[in-house]
């Protein structure tokens, strides 16, 4: 028996080499966007997709529908549709994101340190320039907001450059490569933050989650000031945000508590 999948995704040319790859006996179709479908989705065994790009009139008619393997994570968006039935295994993808993750975080702090930017300006100018000095990120602070699968990944790999890694989650615990740990409940409440929050010099955030830091404290435990350091968000969120009063367009911001502005500048 032919197991038909229907691979949803703007890179689903990438997931149905990899599965006609490792198996036999499917029958592999693809999509970039909803829009895109050209099979009979009553026909569909197995449905491969991110939860963002689905709808309930699209489970609806895949009426054969045995499983859903989602690409992310999380999975409520599939179960925010009424058509899901009871029996259709539903699975996600949580463990994949590790490696991706931490070397998009990676990356983000090494152009933000390098004022990445600034170079490839220069470059388009052909101009020879040597701008400030690089500082180094060995020896600064990370904070790591979400201890999952992604988070220890981010903070293991910033340990390596020779950061101090703290890490922020609901259940503290000892990880290797995390230098502290706090609980979540300690930087939300805004009580003794001076006492449980570090100068962080920059901060990464795994997941989407509620702001958590509204301040910043200076080496010399005076009293909270506004944070300034860059939070780097490597989630689909990131394109949002832009640093402040900057046309670097790196996706971080400089405003931890609240939304960046809509004005702010992207690349």
């Amino acid at each position: 028996m032919t197991t038909r999948i229907l691979i949803l995704e703007k890179f689903a040319d990438i997931y149905a080499g990899e599965l006609a790859r490792q198996f036999a006996g499917i029958e592999l179709h693809k999509a970039a966007t909803a829009a895109d479908i050209a099979v009979d989705l009553a026909t569909i065994d197995v449905l491969v997709a991110f939860g963002i790009a689905i709808d309930d009139d699209l489970l609806a008619r895949a009426k054969s529908l045995r499983w859903i393997a989602s690409l992310a994570t999380g999975v409520d968006h599939f179960l925010r549709c009424p058509s899901l039935k009871r029996d259709t295994i539903l699975t996600s993808g949580r463990g994949i994101h590790g490696p991706a993750m931490r070397e998009t975080v990676a990356s983000l702090m090494l152009a933000l340190a390098r004022d990445t930017p600034r170079l490839v300006r220069n470059k388009a100018d052909h101009r020879w320039d040597r701008g400030a000095r690089w500082p180094l990120i060995a020896g600064k602070t990370a904070v790591v907001v979400g201890i999952g699968i992604s988070g220890i990944a981010i903070g293991q790999l910033l340990k390596a450059f020779g950061m101090k890694v703290v890490g922020v989650s609901r259940t503290p615990r000892p990880v290797d490569g995390f230098d502290a740990m706090m609980p979540t409940e300690r930087t939300t409440s805004g009580k003794n933050t001076q006492d449980v929050l570090p100068v962080a010099t920059y901060s990464a955030t795994p997941r989407i989650i509620a702001p958590m830091f509204s301040a910043a404290v200076d080496s010399n435990r005076s009293a909270p000031r506004p944070a300034q350091s860059p939070t780097l968000s490597p989630t689909r969120s990131a394109t949002t945000a832009a640093l402040r009063g900057s046309s670097s367009g790196i996706p971080a911001s400089t405003l931890p508590t609240r939304s960046a502005p809509t004005s702010a500048a992207l690349v």
